[in-house]
């Protein structure tokens, strides 16, 4: 009896193996040959990378560090500085400058813009923005990080609000 219950479960488990590795490959493999693979360039390290058999390595980019803050220029000027550090190379970094206006009573959002840079791992970036005299403002940051057209990372800061007259 212990035979025939061993027996079964070895079937069981060989069933259960052959439809995993049926389910998990659903395309031929194919094997390249020895004349293939020596037609390779090795390069220096003899080892072949993964850009040989079209693979594209991914990884994620984070935003690490970020900050913002506004200063006075004169009475019709402020300039808002912005900080971006990410976890490693970003396809893009992007920052959009909101700067708010304090008036009638309410923070309103009065303009923004953005600027964008590619192929980095840090932005340190500046905007320029006309006002008016006799009110105050601040200015926020959104920070992003991109890999590909796909934004991986978003963070956002707020400064402290400044009186321009």
């Amino acid at each position: 009896m212990r035979k025939i219950l061993i027996f079964i479960v070895c079937i069981i488990l060989a069933i259960s193996f052959n439809s995993v590795a049926f389910a998990a490959y659903d395309k031929e493999i194919s094997t390249p040959t020895p004349a293939e693979v020596s037609e390779k360039s090795f390069g220096s390290s003899g080892l072949l990378s993964a850009a040989d058999y079209g693979i594209t390595p991914f990884s994620v980019t984070t935003i690490k560090a970020w900050s913002n803050s506004i200063s006075k220029v004169n009475s019709g000027s402020v300039t808002c500085k912005a900080y971006t550090t990410a976890s490693g190379l970003a396809d893009k970094l992007q920052v959009k400058y909101t700067l708010y206006q304090y008036k009638n009573g309410a923070w309103h959002s009065y303009k923004n813009i953005t600027h964008t840079k590619t192929r980095t791992s840090l932005m340190n970036d500046a905007a320029s923005f006309s006002v008016a005299s006799g009110y105050s403002y601040y200015v926020t940051t959104t920070h992003r990080a991109f890999t590909g057209a796909a934004c991986t990372s978003s963070k956002t800061a707020s400064s402290t609000s400044i009186s321009v007259s």
